[in-house]
Order: structure tokens, then sequence, then C-alpha cells
């Protein structure tokens, strides 16, 4: 006997009540399923074949665990054939550092959630040129790369301002944001790392040495942080006419300005190569091109930085408003090459100083260790910072009564420059706290 109409809904027999059954048992199992989604994968990769094939496979969270050799070069970007916007963190990793996977050019364009770990991006400079950018990422976000090395290589048939040495870009970073770079070395590149247009950046723990030209070049940015990196060593060719920096900021022909940078607990260091401008922040927008005040550098804090070079420019800022450096050590070297005058260690022009440019507004100059601060202005707060010479050992300042070892010779290690205990600047806690023991 058939349920009556009022029940037939609730009580469906024969083939048509196994269909319902069914589909509630595929939406059910649909539910869970978005519930708990699929686990990340760990995948081995042999080859470079076997990457390209995987890398179509890919989903947000897995690790692609990559057999040292050689990847060749790996270009993605929204439009190709592997779209490279993951909704979580994908990694591409060497299983072995000792033999690491090795890619020999990187593009990445609209990429999103990428990591690189233990990576070895090794440039080989085509002969005739010096300014390839054989590693880029662009339109990109939260790309990670750490622990891996940038490798250069000497420039050939380029004309004797560039022969034989670093050419290319070691990377080159174009309107990317959350960007992490991290922990790496950047040896022997024309230029070691660029950032143009981007916001929320980290650089940081890096170790670059043998550039040429620049170690770090940035504009149009907000929100850096540029912390704990080691920049020494460079290798220039003086008759390149290069104007070489470590860190360099420019706004040249830029239409926005770059606010809220902190530049801290780096170490800019000579050691046994060529001397350099150190800091070096202009601000052509304003001083030559009309910016006005829109075109300031905004919120800027250099702090806690070790500067040892032959270079007046230690630290040197152009139109900003609201600037603090703070806690900054400035010491003078020999250039190689040169030998030091009788009384120290060259002509005063080779003291790293402190300069910033006399319209800034809202800054402040505290504590910092330093031959001289140039161009201090009425309203700015300035106080607890020590002028340092090596020209006369009984007058005040003098670098034995503040380090150390303050009659210390090339190759002039840091530890030299650790504050003397019980000196003046240890007893009031000046300078980076690198070389303090407080």
């Amino acid at each position: 006997m058939l349920p009556s109409r009022k029940h037939r809904r609730f009580a469906p027999t024969g083939a048509l009540a196994l269909a319902r059954i069914a589909r509630r048992v595929v939406i059910a199992v649909g539910v869970i399923l978005c519930a708990f989604p699929a686990l990340a994968r760990d995948i081995q990769v042999r080859d470079a074949s076997e990457f390209q094939r995987v890398l179509k496979t890919v989903t947000g969270g897995d690790r692609l665990l990559l057999q040292g050799g050689e990847y060749g070069k790996l270009s993605l970007w929204a439009k190709g054939k592997i779209d490279p916007r993951f909704d979580k963190p994908v990694t591409i990793q060497s299983i072995d550092p000792k033999r690491p996977a090795i890619f020999t050019g990187l593009t990445l364009n609209t990429a999103r959630n990428i990591t690189f770990h233990q990576i070895v991006f090794d440039y080989r400079a085509k002969p005739g040129t010096f300014k390839e950018r054989p590693f880029e990422i662009k339109n990109s976000n939260n790309i990670t790369i750490t622990g891996s090395l940038f490798d250069g290589d000497n420039a050939r048939g380029a004309g004797e301002r560039a022969n034989g040495y670093g050419a290319g870009l070691g990377l080159a970073l174009r309107k990317s944001n959350a960007i992490r770079v991290e922990n790496n070395v950047f040896r022997n590149f024309h230029r070691g790392l660029t950032m143009g247009s981007g916001d929320g950046n980290i650089v940081r723990g890096n170790n670059l040495s043998g550039m040429r030209s620049d170690g770090m070049n940035f504009v149009k940015v907000t929100n850096l942080r540029i912390e704990n990196n080691y920049i020494h060593n460079f290798r220039r060719n003086m008759a390149a006419g290069d104007h070489a920096d470590m860190i360099q900021f420019w706004t040249n022909g830029a239409k926005t300005p770059t606010t809220d940078v902190t530049i801290k607990g780096n170490i800019l260091h000579i050691g046994s190569g060529d001397h350099t401008q150190s800091l070096f922040m202009r601000n052509e927008a304003v001083d030559s091109q009309g910016g006005g005040k829109a075109m300031f550098y905004r919120n800027i804090v250099i702090e806690d930085n070790v500067i040892i070079n032959g270079h007046l420019h230690g630290i040197t800022m152009g139109a900003t408003n609201g600037l603090k450096i703070r806690n900054n050590t400035l010491v003078r070297t020999p250039r190689r090459g040169a030998a030091a005058a009788p009384k120290g260690r060259g002509p005063k022009h080779w003291m790293p100083r402190i300069k910033v440019a006399e319209n800034s507004i809202n800054v402040t100059l505290e504590n910092n260790i330093a031959p001289q601060i140039r161009n201090v202005q009425d309203g700015w707060k300035v106080k607890g910072n020590l002028a340092i010479q090596d020209i006369a050992l009984m007058e005040p300042g003098h670098y034995t009564q503040v380090f150390q070892n303050g009659l210390a010779k090339a190759p002039y290690a840091l530890e030299n420059f650790i504050t003397k205990p019980g000196g003046v600047a240890d007893k009031r806690g000046l300078g980076a706290a690198q070389l303090s023991k407080r």
C-alpha cells in the first residue's frame, strides 16, 4: 500500500529512494572534504625535466625537494603554462645544501606565495654586457628567498671599464610586496640588489661582497626593513667612474616618496676591498626637481649600524620629514693602495660623517659616534653624540679613548672597535650595539 500523498516526500522507496540517498551521501562527503582539505605534500624531484612536470601539479602548501644539479632558467607568469599564484606558500628547496639545485635564471611575474630555500642562483654573464638582470621578481606578492647563494660573474667583451669586474644585477625586485630576502649570500655582481615600488618588504641578514658599483639600491619603497646585513669588500674599477654605494636610496624622476623605512643593525665595512660611499640617500626629487615637501623622505629610522670606511659620505640624508639617526658608529679607515697619513688614516675627507639636508624637519640625531655631524639646524633634537678623531693622540675623542684597540692597523677587524670598557662611549651607552658590551 502506497503511503499517503502527505508522506511520500518523506518516505521514498525503490530507485527514487536510493538516488536521493546517494545524493545526500555525495553532499555529505563533499562537506567533509571541504572541512579537511588535502594535506600538503613533500615531492622529491630528480632533475630539470621532472621539475617542469611536477610544477604543473603543485598546490599551495607543497614542498618541492630538489636533488642537486642544474635546473636551467625558471620563468613563471600568470598567463603562462603554469600559474604561479598559490593560495598558500609553495616551497622550492634543495634536499642537500651541500649539493644544491642550481638555477641560471629566474623571472617571476604576477607570482604569489613562493619560497626558495638553499638554492644557488648562478649568473653566467653574456659577452659584451654587464647590465643584465638574470634574476628578477616583479608584480608579485609574498615571495621569500632564504639561505641561498646569488653567485655573480665577471664581465668580458664589455669594454675596459667593465671587463674583469662583477657584472649583472644580483636580484631585481620591481612593484612587488611582502618580499623577504633573508640570510642569503650575494657575491661578485655589478650591483647586488635593487628594489623599486615595493611595500612591506624585508631585507635581512644577507652577506654582500665583491660588488663593482652598488650593494643595495632602493626607490619608491614603503614599509621597508633593512636589518643585520653585512656589506663589505667591494671590488671596484676606479677608472670606471662608478658612483659606488653600499646602500643607496634615490628619488630621481620619482612621483611618489619613500616612507617608513628602518635601517638597523647593518655592518658596512671596507674590509680589504675598495672604499665606497656607505649609506647615501640623496633626494633628487626635492633638491633638483622641485618636488617640495610631498616628496620628502618620511619616517626614516637609522640605528645601530656600524660603518667602517674611507669616504666622507658615511650617512648622508636628503630632505626628510621624521628622521631618527641614533646609536650608529662611524669609523675612518685607509683606502686600499693609499698610504695612511703619518698622523692618521688619511686626509680628513676620508672621514665618514653624518650629514642631513638642511631643509629636513622633525629630525633626531642621538647617541652616535662619528667624526662629524654636519648641517645641524635649530629645532632638531640633537643630544648624546660623540665626535671622534684619529689625528691627535692626546686630544678629546681620539680612538684610543673610545675603542678597545684604537691604534689597530689593517684589516681593521670589528673587534678592534668595541667600545673601551669604562671609556666615555661605554659609560654613556653610545654607538652601535654590535660594538658594545652593554
